[in-house]
């Protein structure tokens, strides 16, 4: 071993829709959902090692679960040339939380232990290693902004946005088996056809800015019966920016803002009504993913 080690963020993501077509023979549903990862990261150092670890700096009563069933530590095996490693995980990323953390955790073990292999598989290849860990991981392993079809995992990356601020509320809020659970409570209803995506495509594809009107999220109807007290935190936010709109299956909740100024105001304003809110910012493709390479003794 030569003491390499590879430094990368591993960044947390919203939904500017998501939209749930309706429900498939195999039992999984279609979506479709443009994505899009945000400064808020976790930070995932992986360095060559005679024997494989991973050590894990979280805040105070965060629940990562056991150890084997930690996506970062399942990259590790998925990853068909890895090097041993010792991997260092600095979560801020709340888990389970609508941010996808597990996810891009994962898909930044895989980017790393490319980085460090003498036979790199690839971002492709790479993208067909993260489906095997779950249908998330594939978007984080190139990032930026991207729609995402089938179960999540059919993607196409999409030109990077103008940079846009967003408030970003992480309630401390839990739902036992939450996707099946908020899969289960939308009717036939809920299911749509894809055009409010399609719509946001079209605007993005002629260089529009984005507005609130082209967001969208289904779960956003059935969100607060899932989550006793969300209904708090959904009002706070909209009162504070406008609108609020939910990340993923949530529980986080995000606001699009006109700038850095307004963004940063209105979270320091949530926080005094104990309210968790922060200001972040949308992240290119090149900049969630870049990896920081260092030789022991150079």
């Amino acid at each position: 071993m030569n003491g390499r080690s590879v430094v990368l963020r591993a960044c947390a993501k919203i939904n500017w829709t998501l939209e749930v077509l309706g429900r498939r023979p195999d039992g999984y549903h279609e979506i479709r959902t443009v994505l899009q990862t945000i400064s808020l990261c976790d930070t995932v150092a992986a360095c060559e090692a005679r024997t494989p670890s991973l050590t894990v700096a979280a805040p105070a009563g965060t629940d990562l679960g056991p150890l084997e069933e930690n996506l970062a530590w399942r990259a590790v095996a998925a990853h068909t040339d890895a090097v041993p490693v010792a991997l260092r995980l600095r979560k801020r990323v709340p888990p389970a939380a609508g941010l996808g953390g597990g996810s891009s955790d994962a898909a930044a073990v895989l980017r790393g232990l490319d980085r460090l292999s003498a036979r790199p598989l690839g971002p492709a290849r790479l993208e067909v290693v993260a489906a095997t860990l779950g249908s998330d991981v594939p978007f984080f392993v190139r990032g930026g902004t991207q729609l995402a079809a089938g179960r999540g995992e059919l993607l196409q990356p999409l030109p990077d946005l103008a940079p846009a601020w967003l408030v970003l509320v992480t309630p401390p809020l839990v739902a036992e088996g939450k996707t099946r659970r908020l899969f289960g409570l939308l009717g036939a209803t809920d299911f749509s056809d894809g055009a409010a995506t399609a719509r946001l495509l079209r605007r993005l594809s002629t260089g529009q800015p984005l507005t609130t009107d082209a967001l969208v999220n289904t779960f956003d109807r059935v969100a607060d019966a899932a989550f006793p007290g969300l209904a708090r935190y959904r009002s706070a936010l909209a009162l504070a920016c406008g609108h609020a709109l939910l990340c993923g299956a949530g529980p986080s909740l995000f606001a699009l803002c006109s700038g850095a100024r307004e963004a940063r105001a209105a979270a320091a304003r949530l926080r005094t009504l104990r309210v968790p809110a922060r200001a972040v910012r949308t992240l290119t493709a090149g900049t969630s993913t870049r990896v920081r390479v260092c030789v022991a003794g150079a």
